[in-house]
């Protein structure tokens, strides 16, 4: 196996994978950093089993092949290289993968890329898609009330409730609360009800791309979401549990009125 990449490139597709790959030496789960590479492109993948990212990268391909490293400072050691072409090369019958960029030479360990357990993606038969700023703004608004405490982890999630073309989010951490509904513009193939991990969210929109009309696919089924954008595809665990009538909470009817100037 023996791919060229470019230093940026190859740094953005271990760093969109990064939360999902194992980050503790001492751990002896299947996981770390897979990489496929094909005629032109490189496959990322990397899974903790709560989360899975697959992505890709464009790469001057010399070998085909795969590999899988688990290694907690790869990305780390890549951005300490020159800016450039960087080799990874790993020889027939050798257990090392290398890394080469200018004068700069690193190595890791590898492992049998059987052990890895490969992303695979949901059925799309429950999908809508929508603007990538659109669900940014909405898990940005709605995220700040949703717990951090683990005990409860459903009020560590926030609620995705799709109906017909209305979408909604909502966190609680039972003493405040947040809920934001918007309009799809295309209709969603059926309805959807679930909990998704605020701090996952987060980790969604931090991928997304920043074009003004660049979208997204969302697709659940019974215990799982999917987000797809670009070239990466993100996969994650449901929060099992109901999530309280959160629309109960809300006052029918107010007293008094303000408006203020927002500034």
């Amino acid at each position: 196996m023996k791919v060229t990449f470019q230093t940026q490139d190859l740094c953005r597709a271990l760093e969109r994978v990064q939360r999902a790959a194992q980050t503790k030496v001492t751990s002896n789960t299947n996981n770390g950093f897979f990489i496929s590479a094909e005629d032109g492109k490189v496959e990322f993948q990397a899974n903790d089993y709560s989360i899975g990212i697959r992505t890709f990268c464009e790469a001057d391909v010399e070998e085909r092949g795969s590999v899988l490293i688990s290694a907690p400072h790869l990305l780390s050691t890549i951005k300490m290289m020159p800016s450039g072409p960087v080799v990874m090369e790993q020889k027939k019958g050798e257990s090392t993968v290398f890394f080469k960029a200018g004068q700069y030479n690193s190595h890791f360990p590898t492992r049998d890329t059987a052990e890895f357990p490969l992303v695979t993606e949901i059925d799309h038969a429950f999908h809508v898609n929508m603007k990538c700023k659109d669900f940014a703004e909405m898990v940005n608004l709605v995220s700040f009330a949703a717990s951090t405490d683990a005990k409860n982890p459903i009020f560590t999630g926030i609620l995705c409730d799709i109906t017909e073309n209305i979408f909604t989010m909502a966190a609680t951490n039972s003493h405040r609360l947040a809920a934001r509904e918007i309009s799809l513009e295309e209709t969603p193939t059926g309805k959807g009800n679930f909990i998704v991990s605020a701090s996952v969210l987060q980790d969604v929109i931090r991928l997304l791309p920043a074009g003004e009309d660049s979208m997204m696919e969302i697709s659940w089924a019974s215990r799982h979401v999917a987000f797809s954008f670009g070239e990466t595809y993100f996969l994650s665990n449901l929060i099992n549990g109901v999530y309280p009538d959160y629309k109960r909470v809300f006052p029918s009817s107010f007293d008094l009125h303000a408006t203020l100037d927002l500034k």
